[in-house]
């Protein structure tokens, strides 16, 4: 079980599938019972008590649960609704910079490479309550993961389309959301995909070269699969 303290007001905690065997926790036992639910999210705070000096102050809690494409669970926990929308940006930040560094570091050809710019100016240029549209694009080695990201997303109506460029599979996905829902979904995806990118004049080139798979109601389709 590993801690992040984020700010005074979050955390997130990453709890391994291995933990979660250990302490005899079933997820989908979880999500359906309320009161083992709770049970749970007291053991995890008492251990980000000890473990980061992590105290609750607010009358309610603030939680996203994400499963990781390899079986580990995501929680983030906050006290603070702000906080909460501000730890997710702070999260993706550093999904963006590990992307860059990559880069840098020769590690990806920048030439191939989709700019993730766009998608940090959207997120920190617009109030909490404005909405905003947004493409983004996930990145898939193989169509396994592909799917399981779609079937754990809640994006009802979203439109979304399926390429394949060479062995890469580019699950692509049209936001409509006030900057808090884009924050989490964007978590979210970036949690289950290889990489993630916002759409910009990088990725034009993929697209025209690339298979369409699925031309429309990706999301929708892989869920039936």
């Amino acid at each position: 079980m590993k801690f992040t303290k984020i700010n005074d007001n979050s955390i997130q905690c990453i709890i391994s599938r291995e933990e979660m065997n250990a302490q005899g926790i079933d997820l989908d036992e979880l999500m359906g019972d309320r009161v083992k639910a709770e049970e749970f999210l007291r053991y995890i705070l008492q251990q980000a008590r000890y473990e980061v000096d992590f105290e609750t102050t607010g009358e309610a809690l603030n939680v996203q649960l994400t499963v990781m494409k390899d079986g580990d669970v995501s929680l983030m926990i906050s006290d603070d609704q702000n906080a909460a929308i501000h730890a997710m940006l702070a999260q993706f930040k550093e999904r963006l910079k590990e992307f860059q560094q990559a880069i840098e570091q020769g590690k990806m050809k920048a030439q191939n490479a989709l700019a993730l710019d766009p998608a940090k100016e959207v997120l920190e240029g617009t109030s909490d309550d404005e909405i905003t549209d947004m493409e983004i694009w996930a990145e898939f080695s193989n169509l396994d993961d592909c799917i399981r990201l779609a079937k754990s997303v809640d994006m009802p109506g979203a439109p979304s389309r399926l390429l394949k460029y060479h062995d890469t599979y580019y699950l692509i996905i049209e936001l409509h959301q006030t900057k808090k829902q884009l924050a989490h979904s964007v978590f979210t995806i970036a949690e289950y995909s290889d990489n993630m990118y916002a759409s910009g004049p990088s990725t034009y080139g993929v697209e025209e070269h690339a298979i369409r798979m699925i031309k429309s109601d990706a999301l929708l389709q892989l869920q039936n699969l």
